[in-house]
């Protein structure tokens, strides 16, 4: 019997401070703005607005 372990790593930031995430979340929005069907014309929405139920205002 063999047993591996498979480590992924997508990029997540490695602290929580909240500039590092919501630059971490913008890069993913902006890189599925083609999957959700916008063009990619201009800068997606910022991170807290795409996610405010997540992470209260500053």
């Amino acid at each position: 019997m063999t047993t591996g372990i498979a480590v992924l790593n997508f990029g997540e930031p490695a602290t929580a401070d909240r500039a590092v995430v919501e630059d971490y979340l913008e890069r993913i929005f902006f890189a599925n703005m083609d999957i959700e069907g916008r063009p990619p014309k201009r800068r997606p929405a910022s991170a807290p607005a795409r996610w405010p139920n997540v992470a209260p205002p500053a």
